[in-house]
């Protein structure tokens, strides 16, 4: 079984020239663990860090923000084909050029959803006069009539109102779609009858056309950019396929130099020299 072993306390100290070399000399061999540093004073600061952690910062934000449009979390069971020196050599040009592929397939993905919504926004108007056969662009431009077009739960009754009327119903939901025509000196009458039977007036697609046929042709055109869509996100799997070893392998790059480049926060420093107090780690036994 594993027994535990007794942690040595650590003190390394140095010139400034040689902080980088200690620290990539310990991460390497991982056997000291490094206590923080917070006790300044006079003579002992906390030290600041690598100059290149500005630099590591934006590639991580740029390298994660690829990796959440792949749906790439965390560590996953592949083979990391990548060696260091390869990340370091391509690691700027390779993500911008993700950057750059990813975006044109999302933007493509975001203008289809759109154009899907766009459709079935549509389709959610046409729905309730698809059993009429009047075209929409007669439903409007009358300055004689009044045109109702709506939901009522149940049928209108306004004889005794006018006598000369159109109307048409069809089921719908738990009541019935209507189009109703009359006399514009009867509107206001009309509407507070119609208001009483729970009417509610539907909002008109600017469109022409048969509503039926409408919707035809808008099943057409859903089909088709859903197609599209699917097409889309399977372009992204397939960049997620390619590439996700460089980018686990990058991102895992990026997080030890980050550390590194972060170590000299925990570290006093004077100006000229550094120190490190930490302690060694034992092996466990069996």
């Amino acid at each position: 079984m594993f027994e535990p072993q007794p942690m040595t306390k650590v003190i390394i100290a140095g010139s400034k020239d040689y902080m980088n070399i200690a620290i990539d000399v310990m991460h390497k061999h991982d056997v000291v663990h490094i206590a923080d540093f917070v006790d300044e004073d006079e003579d002992f600061k906390i030290g600041k860090p690598n100059e290149s952690i500005t630099k590591l910062s934006e590639r991580a934000v740029s390298l994660r923000s690829v990796a959440s449009y792949l749906s790439i979390k965390g560590k996953e069971d592949i083979p990391n084909k990548y060696p260091e020196g390869a990340i370091i050599e391509t690691i700027d040009e390779k993500t911008e050029q993700l950057d750059v592929e990813i975006t044109q397939v999302t933007n493509r993905i975001s203008e289809t959803e759109s154009k899907i919504k766009e459709l079935k926004d549509k389709k959610r108007l046409l729905e309730p006069l698809k059993s009429f056969d009047l075209p929409l662009e007669l439903y409007t431009g009358y300055q004689s009539l009044a045109v109702f077009v709506g939901t009522l739960k149940g049928l209108p009754t306004i004889n005794d109102i006018a006598n000369n009327y159109e109307l048409e119903t069809a089921p719908y939901g738990r009541g019935n779609a209507i189009s109703l025509f009359v006399p514009r000196e009867f509107e206001d009458d009309v509407m507070k009858r119609l208001q009483e039977q729970g009417y509610a007036a539907l909002p008109l697609p600017k469109m022409e056309g048969v509503p039926k046929d409408i919707l035809v042709n808008l099943e057409a055109q859903l089909a088709e950019f859903q197609s599209e869509k699917q097409k889309g996100e399977e372009d992204l799997a397939d960049l997620r396929q390619k590439h996700i070893e460089y980018i686990l392998a990058s991102d895992e790059y990026l997080s030890i130099e980050t550390q590194k480049a972060e170590a000299p926060l925990r570290f006093a420093t004077t100006k000229n020299a550094f120190i490190e107090i930490g302690r060694e780690i034992g092996r466990a036994s069996c």
